[in-house]
């Protein structure tokens, strides 16, 4: 894991407040990995380069799906091989239609 504050750990606990309301803000990407994944491992380089590419202007949240309760948001956002990176970005239409 680098040390830029754009590039965390989140795990499903924390997933809605680091997540879902910070991309209310500015766009967060969600790596779904896991560390048995030569593919996760080999696509992790180049996602820490393009969010340091954007300059704050979006981060990177990397959710280890092994990893206590994380594997229940791989399936709610229907995941169905690793790596899977999917961008969130929500807007006041989705509050609105009550998703969030």
């Amino acid at each position: 894991m680098t040390e830029n504050t754009q590039i965390f750990d989140v795990h499903e606990h924390d997933f809605k407040e680091r997540v879902l309301k910070r991309s209310f803000d500015l766009p967060v990407l969600v790596d779904f990995w896991a560390d048995w994944c030569s593919p996760c491992h080999m696509l992790a380089p180049h996602l820490y380069k393009a969010v340091e590419s954007f300059n704050d202007g979006v981060e990177l949240a990397k959710l280890e799906v092994d990893e206590g309760e994380n594997m229940k948001l791989a399936g709610h956002y229907r995941v169905r091989g690793f790596p899977t990176v999917i961008i969130f970005v929500v807007t006041i239409l989705a509050v609105v239609a009550g998703k969030i």
